[in-house]
């Protein structure tokens, strides 16, 4: 595959796909101790590659999910056994307490991971690294170009979707109902895409491995002590 264009980044898809992979692996392994060290090491790097745009989306993102949060507190303080976190009550328990903070902040350090590693990245870059990760498939027939190109599109097409609500949320003033109709009538009026483009699949330089070899060494370091 060819392109006209490309990405430039300091870490390209595929790898970044494998680095986000291994920081799921890593939080969910880590204890709490090394998952804050983690997070505070990850975080620093989001901020400082991303910006205050980036961290502003990530906690809007926090914002969006907080139901799930809430679930997490009623969940983890209301039904974990242990040492009472208020004198005469059953519950909360300090044990609820810790288990919840601990699972609410792997979720967000997953979201953050998220939006450093791969928000960022352009569809067809995404849908690059996805297919370059997955080319010893094609040695067993799968066609992975074709998978590509439907997954670069679909990609695209959810991102337009997505800026389309933005707006609608933008144009509320002016009345949900005109609003809403507005966006369904140019979603029912939107031509579908077409399958010829070209997806470059790019091999990743040496040293990008770096950063995820440093995480599967910690992960080693996780599981083996």
């Amino acid at each position: 595959m060819n392109a006209a264009s490309h990405h430039h980044s300091w870490v390209s898809a595929p790898v970044r796909l494998v680095t986000l992979l291994l920081l799921a692996v890593g939080y969910l392994l880590a204890e709490p101790a090394v998952l804050l060290a983690l997070s505070a090491a990850i975080a620093s790097l989001f901020a400082l590659e991303c910006g205050g745009r980036a961290v502003l989306n990530w906690l809007a993102a926090l914002r969006q999910l907080k139901w799930l949060f809430i679930a997490l507190a009623v969940l983890y303080l209301g039904f974990t056994p242990g040492e009472p976190l208020i004198a005469g009550w059953d519950r909360p328990s300090w044990q609820g307490l810790s288990e919840g903070a601990h699972r609410a902040l792997v979720l967000a350090m997953l979201l953050l991971a998220v939006h450093w590693l791969v928000r960022p990245l352009p569809a067809d870059d995404l849908a690059g690294g996805v297919v370059w990760l997955a080319t010893p498939l094609s040695r067993l027939g799968v066609r992975t170009e074709r998978f590509a190109v439907r997954l670069a599109l679909t990609l695209q097409q959810v991102a337009e979707l997505q800026a389309r609500v933005t707006a609608l949320r933008e144009q509320a003033s002016r009345g949900w109902i005109e609003a809403a109709g507005g966006l369904v009538q140019e979603i029912e009026s939107a031509s579908p895409p077409v399958e010829r483009r070209w997806i470059e699949l790019v091999t990743p330089r040496a040293h990008e491995w770096l950063l995820p070899a440093l995480l599967g060494a910690i992960l080693l370091a996780l599981v083996w002590f």
